[in-house]
């Protein structure tokens, strides 16, 4: 998963909708990743503001950055407002598939989609329902 993104990223483009039904395995053992539909470009290392403002990507894998972009814009409906953010919301929808891989569910679950993006929001890592110290280490990193 890490060098299936990293391949992405050495493309110039932003994934943005990283999730376990994003990842084929095959019979002879590769990973592929797929459905690139939520993809954006890379400029000197930011996605660029005209595919900031829409939030994209699956609620329980979403980084809190997408999330705050959205808001910013519909809160005041002005573009200026917006700041680009990273190909980093990608290491964190990868971070949160290696917990649910893990634990078994996705470290932000709620039932309904607002709940979901509130915990992200407001996340703490030291919170996150887990009893490994070392599925909480590699999701750090």
């Amino acid at each position: 998963m890490v060098e299936a993104i990293a391949w992405v990223h050495a493309q110039g483009y932003a994934h943005r909708d990283v999730k376990p039904h994003n990842f084929l395995l095959y019979p002879n053992c590769r990973l592929k990743i797929t459905d690139f539909g939520s993809a954006a470009p890379i400029i000197n290392e930011e996605i660029p503001l005209e595919y900031c403002g829409l939030p994209v990507g699956t609620p329980d894998y979403i980084a809190p950055e997408i999330l705050i972009q959205a808001e910013t814009l519909f809160a005041s409906d002005n573009e200026h407002d917006l700041h680009p953010y990273t190909s980093a919301v990608d290491w964190w929808s990868l971070g949160v598939v290696l917990f649910e891989l893990v634990v078994g569910s996705p470290p932000f679950f709620a039932n309904t989609i607002a709940e979901t993006y509130n915990k992200i929001k407001r996340y703490d890592i030291a919170c996150l329902p887990s009893n490994s110290t070392e599925v909480v280490d590699l999701v750090q990193s």
